[in-house]
């Protein structure tokens, strides 16, 4: 995290892969390397699949998941909004995950069958908001497949009705981090993300007894669905989207 807090204060080289819309800068690079640099010196038996570089095969059975730089495009505007992401599992399932918050410096963890989420090493006591006016709602949608699908619009402006606030804050793997810490009642992602962005956020929202659901793209061009959050919520917002029409 401490590469990511002190490249802020630097010029950063910014470079597009892909589409326009996915950037990397050399922040990413620099963070990616600090953390395959620990891996490698701890795990050096264990895969590693990373964001800026090819997966690399282990011999252990472990392999890492790591996303150094979560919202590059928040990142790069100098908004202080993004997160590093590191999970590790075995063939079937993820085993223990983090997400960092660089610019808070907290750090967000647990291991499989924890129960319970550890906010800088301490036990989280998340109070989560079961009354849907009166719940915190995070969510990110991409328009990268399909620009002029609805679901682009229906799916904030659902969220918005369902909620008392909905707030978009650009990191899944934080936001994740931040409904299982309690700090907002669900997180809707319709993304194109990858296991990276969001095994670690995953496992803590398991861990904290939350309600967690991964769903296949509706049509071509759109991304996964990922929700989380309390269960009678998680419920609420299903059912608002699958009727949404969309």
């Amino acid at each position: 995290m401490a590469v990511l807090r002190s490249g802020r204060e630097t010029p950063r080289r910014v470079a597009f892969k892909g589409e326009r819309l996915n950037i990397v800068t050399d922040a990413d690079l620099d963070s990616e390397a600090a953390i395959l640099a620990v891996i490698g010196r701890s795990r050096p038996g264990d895969g590693v699949i990373s964001e800026e570089r090819p997966a690399t095969a282990g011999t252990t059975g472990l392999s890492w998941l790591v996303d150094p730089l979560d919202s590059t495009a928040n990142y790069a505007r100098d908004i202080p909004i993004y997160s590093v992401s590191i999970a590790v599992r075995d063939e079937t399932r993820v085993l223990a995950g983090a997400v960092g918050d660089p610019e808070r410096d907290v750090v967000y963890s647990t291991a499989r069958h924890a129960g319970e989420v550890r906010v800088d090493g301490l036990a989280a006591r998340p109070r989560h908001v079961r009354d849907p006016s009166r719940a915190l709602a995070l969510f990110g949608v991409s328009r990268h497949g399909v620009p002029g699908h609805p679901r682009t619009s229906i799916v904030p402006a659902t969220l918005i009705g369902l909620f008392g606030k909905a707030r978009s804050p650009g990191s899944p793997a934080l936001g994740l981090a931040w409904v299982a810490a309690g700090r907002a009642d669900l997180a809707y992602y319709e993304m194109d993300f990858n296991d990276w962005d969001v095994s670690a956020g995953v496992l803590l929202c398991q861990e904290a007894g939350l309600s967690v659901t991964l769903s296949a793209p509706l049509a071509a061009g759109l991304g996964r669905r990922l929700l989380a959050g309390v269960p009678e919520l998680v419920e609420l917002a299903r059912g608002a989207l699958e009727g949404s029409g969309a």
